[in-house]
């Protein structure tokens, strides 16, 4: 028997559940003998006691180094020639630990010469078994027989059981890799559609807009310098057109792949630079650490900040705004705030709501307050 550690996973379970069984087979060989000893004390009652000790530290050692089993093989055999039936339990047990432990052929083999040997050991020294122990060799081998069954059983079902738990784990990791694949594949598809939807608008809409503002200027050209009327509408056309222009190439910019272009904080600024000078003076402050967000969740704050920034230039009579910007662990967060009139009460009309909408629609809220000759104040936050 080599003295090699069990180390695949089905015999790793099978010597666990080996030392629970010996520590209760040993416990209870050593506690019977001792109570046997008590009752009838004698120099081989307790020679017996201190064999079985002995025989159940090399049982449980040999549920993981085999070498040890076979050392409580020839304790068991040992004591089976020198005191007959008053050590049998010991070599019963140790012949279904050679079936719990080893493979059927092994176990036959460690058996059957364990067998042999202690065969030959009872039939030399039966005469020195004490009174009323005499034991005869065919009497090993039937109570030898039942116990190498169970030990053989009890094996069968750990391994079905390991196998059955190796199986299971190995399905469980296939799954998971499995449905890692399946969200890299849709991460992917929407990463593509996003692209093609963004080179369909800047290929199609944005040409014709490009087209658009360089035919009002021509006609700016074209036109009577001194017709105001119809200089104010090119004009209008032509800011319209160029303000279409900026709000395609932030919608196409954000519906490109992240990593490939600028992070929210930048898109603001340049958001902020596009105002008219002296209409409206503004400041954008950023704390916390940046981080590119989900394009939904970010294009919903910049459209949410460019909204803001419409209605306080067309409703407040404000002359500054103040933009803040955190990035914190759990949420992007903010806060608007401007030096308008203010209200009493906030009714929210169409933009307030649709940016109330679009926050929602990505698990974020929008919160208002105002004040007479406070302004307003938005606070916009979305999850990260």
């Amino acid at each position: 028997m080599a003295g090699r550690p069990i180390t695949d996973a089905p015999e790793e379970a099978i010597a666990a559940q080996m030392v629970r069984w010996a520590v209760v087979a040993a416990s209870v060989v050593t506690l019977a003998s001792a109570l046997v000893g008590l009752w009838d004390p004698g120099w081989s009652r307790w020679l017996t006691v201190g064999l079985n000790v002995l025989w159940s530290l090399c049982l449980v050692a040999g549920a993981r180094r085999s070498v040890w089993l076979g050392v409580a093989a020839v304790v068991a055999v040992a004591q089976l020639g020198f005191f007959g039936w008053m050590s049998a339990g010991c070599f019963i047990l140790q012949v279904a630990a050679f079936a719990m432990r080893f493979p059927l052929r092994g176990a036959l083999t460690a058996t059957a010469s364990t067998w042999l040997t202690a065969s030959i050991a009872v039939a030399l020294l039966s005469h020195l078994h004490p009174p009323g122990y005499h034991m005869k060799a065919y009497q090993l081998l039937l109570a030898t027989t039942n116990t190498f069954l169970l030990g053989a059983l009890m094996r069968s079902a750990l391994l079905s059981k390991a196998r059955a738990e190796s199986l299971a784990e190995q399905l469980r990791g296939a799954n998971e890799m499995l449905r890692r694949d399946l969200q890299a594949t849709e991460a992917l598809a929407t990463a593509q559609e996003r692209a093609r939807i963004a080179r369909e608008l800047h290929d199609s809409l944005g040409h014709s807009l490009a087209t658009a503002h360089v035919h009002t200027q021509l006609v700016r050209k074209l036109a009577r310098a001194g017709d105001d009327e119809i200089m104010q509408a090119i004009d209008q056309v032509g800011t319209s057109t160029r303000q279409a222009m900026h709000a395609l190439r932030d919608a196409v910019a954000l519906l490109r792949p992240q990593g490939s272009g600028s992070r929210l904080h930048q898109r603001l600024e340049e958001l902020l630079d596009r105002l008219p000078t002296g209409v409206l003076a503004h400041t954008l402050s950023v704390t916390g650490v940046s981080r590119a967000l989900s394009p939904a969740k970010e294009f919903a704050l910049y459209r949410a900040v460019q909204e803001a920034i419409t209605n306080v230039i067309t409703h407040a009579h404000a002359t500054t705004i103040e933009i803040q910007l955190h990035y914190g662990e759990r949420a992007v967060t903010i806060d608007i705030a401007d030096d308008g009139e203010g209200v009493a009460h906030v009714h929210p009309g169409f933009g307030l709501r649709g940016m109330a909408e679009r926050l929602e629609s990505v698990g974020g809220y929008l919160e208002i307050t105002s004040a007479v000759g406070q302004g307003f104040h938005l606070r916009l936050e979305v999850a990260s």
